[in-house]
């Protein structure tokens, strides 16, 4: 027969291991029934985080695709001067704290306008770099943005003069023909060429500016 003391400790122990069990159970269906109640806000939340980052990688594409299609008319406006072009705007971009592609396409911008203008590559190259760190400058000063900046360089360079009165310069035709003649670029009125204007409104700007 077995010690009555020994059964004693068995039934405690049983009892015991049942209201934990019981225990157990009661939370794990309360958890349930919690994650049950806020499933939809669960879900809701799930959605807006999965809505987001879709939204990330649209955005990270979208920007890589324009890099690339910026780096393709960087590299076919400046031909073969695009490697020492870009080092430029890397180089530059480290020191004024900038972005290396904004500079790039700015540059590259501007060098569409001046080959068309008459321009030779290189020299329209050298002119594309100076108005862009003349631009990165005066925005700096004016707490403007570079992009603003540069439209208004670009204007004014192919004879719209009149956006860049609030950086303090006034340029006229006839104080561009004065600029040209004291050069000694043209003897007369009739030999002026746009490549001649664009050069006077430039010099004019960093006069204007500096």
């Amino acid at each position: 027969m077995a010690d009555v003391s020994v059964i004693s400790v068995l039934i405690r122990a049983k009892d015991e291991a049942s209201k934990v069990l019981t225990d157990v159970q009661t939370k794990m269906g309360g958890m349930s029934a919690g994650v049950e109640k806020h499933r939809k806000s669960i879900g809701l939340g799930m959605t807006i985080v999965g809505g987001a980052l879709t939204a990330i990688s649209v955005s990270s594409i979208k920007a890589a695709s324009d890099v690339e299609e910026m780096q393709g008319k960087f590299n076919t406006v400046f031909g073969e001067l695009s490697k020492e072009t870009e080092e430029w705007a890397r180089t530059h971009a480290k020191a004024a704290n900038r972005n290396r592609f904004d500079l790039m396409e700015y540059a590259s911008t501007l060098q569409d306008t001046f080959v068309p203008m008459g321009f030779a590559r290189d020299r329209a190259a050298e002119f594309a770099k100076s108005v862009t760190e003349l631009s990165v400058d005066l925005g700096s000063f004016n707490n403007l943005k570079t992009a603003d900046v540069v439209r208004d360089m670009q204007s004014a360079l192919v004879g719209n003069t009149e956006t860049v009165r609030k950086y303090g310069v006034v340029i006229t035709a006839a104080s561009v023909e004065t600029e040209i003649m004291n050069q000694g670029w043209a003897s007369s009125k009739g030999e002026i060429t746009e490549a001649m204007k664009v050069q006077a409104r430039m010099n004019m700007i960093i006069a204007g500016t500096s």
